[in-house]
């Protein structure tokens, strides 16, 4: 029995080094109690009706005590991480900058017979939990795609279980996806109707098929190439050694007819992509399907009633370039509370209203923007733990955390230069090919494809520009050992996330 004792005691003392090991050396996390009190005390403070607190009153009485709280535990972690930087951006944006308890109203998916708008008082019945009842099972249907919805407005309940669950639903749609928060440009989406169950299967399938494959390919090349474990020694420019052997034809054929800088940086890109990818989309359709088996997560909050993480390709990429890459295309997780601050400024400097020609400052484009940015790169640099495990450069962690953070600085130079080209590009076109209003016409198919093609060569270029500011920081903490998960997978798991199948 003291024997058994002794193990136990022997496995959580192990536990527990391996966790700081974890979050001291391989990725930034917890390490005190205040890292968590203010993701209690943010939905506290929602709960508190406007009429017992004011905004003002709010912020003296929650959102300091959560930054005190969040500085702390930074001090303890020696950095700060993704999650707790998302915490104060959200708290700040929830408590601060808005007052969800006046403003926002929860946009709801009641039981009915098709979408659309419905009024605030709408009649549709409610299951006990506030969500509209839609099971299959209720309603008698077999096909997974013939649940319809109607929808309604749930502006902050004075009930205290309808608050609690609206409250919880806030605090957790850090995209404010089915949200009306008084911003007319994102109100204007929130009432799009939702696909099918099976349109939504068929539409994320590709996407975790794509990424698998580019998963599998770039780590493929990744293994075959010996600057992504030592580009801090080895140039994006210097040529491929020789080719071993046994390397599959693939691998061949790519070192023979691509420019190794081109292969390397694309490759940053698309195994960065398939991570997010794989993070978002993995284990969605089996909680979809347990939505449509049981009606659990309810339909308010499963996967397939909210707007999927990536946009349309062709509308982002093909037919905006890099602005459409992350206005329309990235995913939307963080853009509510990283857009917010540069608002704010507009609106103290009183520049977020239109003159009296009714067009805006320019500066009302470029503000928001360019703080999203600002922002995004903080964020990213919670990635570096304090001391990272397998650094092979001579680089401190702020030198890393400073180089993930560029990636997302350098963005707006970016943009200002498609703006440049595209000026440049409508210039010398032909008349015959613009619009009354001198923009090029994509009427035409060819012209049409032609400008899509553009588009796309331009936003890989500008990827190969900014991607290997990343090179450094993938091979310090070890990123491109994520697919394989250095040996722990099972050997045909990575046998298939190495490339083995690639001939």
């Amino acid at each position: 029995m003291a024997t058994s004792g002794l193990g136990l005691a022997m496995t959580f003392a192990q536990a527990k080094d391996t966790y700081f090991f974890t979050v001291r050396h391989a990725i930034a996390g917890p390490q005190t109690w205040s890292y968590f009190a203010p993701f209690v005390l943010l939905p506290a403070a929602i709960m508190v009706p406007p009429e017992v607190l004011s905004h003002k009153q709010l912020m003296y009485y929650f959102l300091i005590p959560i930054y005190a709280c969040l500085f702390h535990a930074w001090s303890v972690m020696g950095c700060w991480d993704v999650i707790s930087m998302d915490g104060f951006l959200w708290a700040t944006y929830l408590l601060a900058l808005e007052d969800p308890r006046v403003v926002f109203k929860r946009v709801r998916f009641l039981s009915g017979p098709l979408y659309g708008k419905e009024p605030e008082d709408s009649d549709g019945k409610l299951n006990g939990n506030g969500n509209g009842s839609t099971s299959s099972q209720e309603h008698g249907e077999k096909d997974i795609s013939d649940v319809h919805f109607r929808m309604d407005h749930e502006s902050y309940p004075k009930d205290l279980f309808a608050r609690l669950r609206w409250t919880i639903d806030l605090v957790a749609s850090d995209r404010m996806a089915r949200w009306i928060t008084g911003n007319p440009r994102h109100d204007a989406k929130q009432h799009e109707g939702a696909p099918s169950r099976l349109r939504w299967f068929r539409e994320i399938f590709p996407s975790l098929f794509a990424a698998f494959f580019f998963m599998s390919l770039t780590t493929l090349l990744a293994h075959h190439d010996p600057w992504c474990f030592a580009p801090h020694q080895i140039s994006i420019f210097t040529p491929y050694g020789p080719t071993p052997d046994g390397a599959p034809m693939t691998i061949r054929l790519l070192h023979q007819y691509i420019p190794s800088f081109i292969v390397r940086a694309l490759s940053i890109g698309f195994y960065a992509w398939s991570i997010i990818t794989f993070g978002f989309g993995l284990f969605a359709p089996p909680l979809v399907y347990l939505n449509y088996l049981t009606g659990f997560p309810p339909d308010n909050w499963s996967l397939q009633n909210l707007p999927p993480y990536f946009g349309s390709f062709t509308h982002g990429v093909l037919d905006n370039g890099v602005r459409g890459l992350w206005g329309s295309y990235w995913h939307s997780h963080l853009k509510q509370m990283v857009l917010t601050p540069g608002r704010v400024v507009l609106k103290l400097l009183g520049l977020d209203q239109p003159d009296a020609r009714g067009k805006k400052h320019w500066v009302n484009a470029v503000l928001p923007l360019a703080g999203a940015f600002v922002f995004s790169g903080i964020i990213h640099m919670g990635l570096v733990p304090p001391s990272p495990a397998y650094s092979k450069s001579d680089l401190g962690p702020w030198s890393l955390r400073l180089r993930i953070a560029s990636v997302f600085w350098v963005q707006p130079l970016g943009i200002a230069a498609e703006m440049g080209l595209a000026m440049l590009i409508k210039s010398v076109v032909p008349k015959r090919f613009k619009d009354e209003k001198g923009r090029i016409n994509e009427q035409n198919k060819l012209v049409q494809g032609v400008c899509r093609m553009g588009r796309l060569a331009w936003v890989l270029t500008w990827l190969c520009c900014c991607s290997p500011l990343f090179a450094i920081p993938f091979s310090d903490l070890g990123y491109w050992n994520m697919s394989t998960a250095a040996g722990r997978f099972p050997e045909w798991v990575s046998w298939f996330t190495g490339g083995g199948w690639f001939l």
